[in-house]
């Protein structure tokens, strides 16, 4: 299920981080490149249980996400 495309950046509201952190495993989201650093931390600080990892570039869904592309492997449980 696509997320719409929320794009987080180190100024992203909570509100925002919470929704991320609360999607089905399989989602995709993106985080603003010079912030990618902060953003993960802020995830990682807020919501220890969840989980995403990098697409990265020469796959399928980088050539159709691009770059900053994130999906959720573990989401935060409710």
């Amino acid at each position: 299920m696509p997320l719409g495309h929320i794009k987080l950046t180190k100024d992203s509201p909570y509100a925002d981080y919470y929704d991320v952190a609360h999607q089905e495993a399989g989602t995709v989201f993106k985080i603003v490149d010079d912030d990618y650093e902060q953003v993960m931390l802020n995830l990682q600080n807020w919501f220890p249980a969840f989980e995403a990892v990098y697409v990265h570039p020469g796959t399928d869904l980088y050539s159709i996400e691009g770059n900053g592309t994130m999906i959720v492997v573990t989401p935060q449980p409710k």
